[in-house]
């Protein structure tokens, strides 16, 4: 008997809405995305090979002053 095993060993996400409330302006928490989700997959098969794959979202993120930092947009990473 042949033993195929595919699974998600690893899936989370992570809400964050967090706020400066100590300044009286602009709040907001500067390269503090709001979402982030990690996924992980793996197959293997018996005695033979195991890979995978990794996916990690990032969502967007501001500098302290409110302006959106363009290099730092929602972004996917693989691996």
């Amino acid at each position: 008997m042949k033993l195929i095993w595919f699974s998600i060993s690893k899936a989370s996400y992570t809400f964050t809405d967090a706020k400066a409330k100590y300044l009286t302006a602009n709040q907001v928490l500067s390269l503090m995305p709001i979402n982030k989700v990690n996924l992980a997959l793996i197959y293997e098969k018996e005695n033979n090979f195991k890979m995978g794959l990794e996916g990690y979202f990032t969502d967007e993120q501001f500098l302290y002053n409110g302006i959106q930092n363009s290099c730092l947009l929602g972004i996917w990473i693989y691996g």
